[in-house]
Order: C-alpha cells, then sequence, then structure tokens
C-alpha cells in the first residue's frame, strides 16, 4: 500500500487507525477495515491468526480430559464472521487437517511434553477457517524450499518439527 501527502495528512490518517469498526479515511477518501484481534489470558492456550484475517483464541472445553483432550477454538474467520468449534485434538490428522485444528495439536503437544513445537509452513499462513491440508508434504516442501535456497539452518527446524508430529502420529 503505497501513502501519500504531506506529513501532517500521514499523522492524521496513522491517528485514526485505533478506531474500531469500518470507517471512512477522510484524509486518503477510502473505505478503512478494522479487524478484530483475539489477545491471549491465562486460560488461552494459542492466540493468534494469518494474513487472509482470521483471528482466534484455543482453550480447553470444561469436558477435557487427560483421555479425551478437546479444546474450544473461539474467533473471527476471513470474511468477519464470528465462529466457534470444538476441536477433539486426538482426532487431528495432520494429513487431512486445518490451521486451527494444527494450532491445537501444536498448543497440547507443546503443553504435554518436552518436546516443543514451534513453526507452522508458510503455506499455511493463506489458509482460511475451513481449508484442509497436508501438512506433512507442506513441511516436506518448505524443508526442500530452504535447503535449494542454503537455509540449512531454517530447513533443520522444520525437519525437527515434521519428524516430531510423524512420531506422534506413528
Amino acid at each position: 500500500m503505497e501513502i501519500q501527502g504531506n506529513s501532517n495528512q500521514i499523522e492524521m490518517a496513522y491517528n485514526n487507525k485505533s478506531r474500531a469498526g469500518t470507517q471512512v479515511n477522510e484524509t486518503f477518501g477510502a473505505w478503512k477495515n478494522e479487524h478484530i484481534v483475539y489477545m491471549k489470558d491465562q486460560d488461552t492456550l494459542y492466540s493468534g491468526g494469518n494474513g487472509t484475517g482470521l483471528s482466534y483464541t484455543l482453550k480447553y472445553a470444561e469436558d477435557s480430559t487427560a483421555e479425551n483432550p478437546v479444546m474450544t477454538a473461539k474467533g473471527i474467520d476471513e470474511n468477519g464472521k464470528e465462529f466457534q468449534q470444538r476441536i477433539y485434538v486426538k482426532d487431528i490428522n495432520p494429513a487431512n487437517a486445518t490451521i486451527v485444528e494444527m494450532r491445537a495439536l501444536q498448543a497440547y503437544r507443546t503443553g504435554n511434553t518436552s518436546l516443543s513445537l514451534t513453526s507452522l509452513p508458510p503455506e499455511s499462513g493463506a489458509m482460511k477457517l475451513g481449508d484442509r491440508a497436508d501438512f506433512f508434504k507442506m513441511f516436506e516442501k518448505v524443508i526442500s524450499d530452504m535447503q535449494k535456497l542454503g537455509r540449512y539452518d531454517s530447513a533443520m527446524l522444520y525437519e525437527k518439527n515434521l519428524n516430531l508430529y510423524r512420531q506422534f502420529f506413528q
């Protein structure tokens, strides 16, 4: 996005960004959309989103148990529509998962093992709420890409995470 105008106009536009909802930015004559962001609190296992506008939190459901871990995802989808989902952690299949399911699995595994899962493939940043993908293949692709670029440190990080997910599902 290119911003044009003198410094006073730019400062006025910047100061308007904190207002909630959709507003007219009179300085530039354009509509400006504000996004809702879900923040982490003491019970939150994960809070975040991606580049599509998807924003959500993950918390354990009240009926969650060690034998049957269940999480609740609550947030705003890429169209600004509120959603709430129940996620049965042990039913998640990384070969056919949504981004929300993978973040739930990541939060569950990070909280319940000494092994830390730190990154999902960058391609997951474009996934919408209902999109499903084979995260194993996504990891393999980003590892290959990082190796081609000579970014062996990044390739090793993604390979570590891929191997941890594979261990959980063998």
